[in-house]
This record gives structure tokens, sequence and C-alpha cells, in this order.
């Protein structure tokens, strides 16, 4: 698999042959409860087709009720959207905030009973 990441603000793998890398905020962000935001995380990336990104909340975060409830990529710029169910919060610029994985997706096909007649 071959993943090409570039970044404003930065970025780093947890273990060099981790496919988890922490994700900076690259701005100041202020989240008040029940609020939605779509953080662009400064980082260009593209991915091979077959595969997926994902985010999780890094638990400091998460525990303070702010989740990434999606991620994805436009125009090769890796954004997260972040929704908070606890009080207003302040993500720093160039704090970390959230760890994306890389994984493969799998499909597959259903077939009736009768197709094995």
């Amino acid at each position: 698999m071959a993943v090409s990441l570039e970044a404003d603000i930065g970025y780093h793998p947890i273990h060099e042959s981790s496919d988890i890398t922490v994700v900076k905020s690259s701005r100041d962000i202020v989240l008040d409860n029940y609020g939605i935001i779509d953080v662009d995380c400064g980082i260009n990336i593209e991915i091979p087709a077959g595969y997926k990104i994902s985010a999780k909340t890094l638990n400091c975060f998460a525990e303070q009720g702010v989740l990434a409830v999606s991620s994805r990529i436009e125009e090769k710029r890796l954004i997260i959207t972040l929704v908070n169910l606890g009080k207003q919060i302040k993500i720093g610029s160039g704090d970390l905030f959230s760890k994306i994985s890389i994984a493969p997706i799998y499909g597959f096909e259903w077939y009736s009973k009768k197709d094995y007649q």
C-alpha cells in the first residue's frame, strides 16, 4: 500500500511500522457543547483505491465528550468532523487531537440458498 502524506503543521506516526498516525489541529478551535465542526488537519494525503481512512479522538478529548464522527479527503486534504457532547472546549493550534488509520476495504456478495443447489 502506497500512502502519500505531506503536512503543513504536522503529524507523527505512533511507530515506524504502524499505520496509525496522530493528527494535530492546524488552527485554534473553540467547540461549543453540542457543536459540530469540520477540522482541516493541514495534511495532504493520497490513499490508493480500495482503502479507507478512519479517525478516532484521543482519549483526553473523548473523555470530555469530543468525538470524531467522520473523516474524509477533500482535494487531497484530510478533514475530520468533530462533535462535542460535553462542555465548551478549546483545541489549540498544534494540539494532538485525533489518530488516523488506513485500512483495506473488504466487500462481499450475497448469494441465495438456491444458488448452491
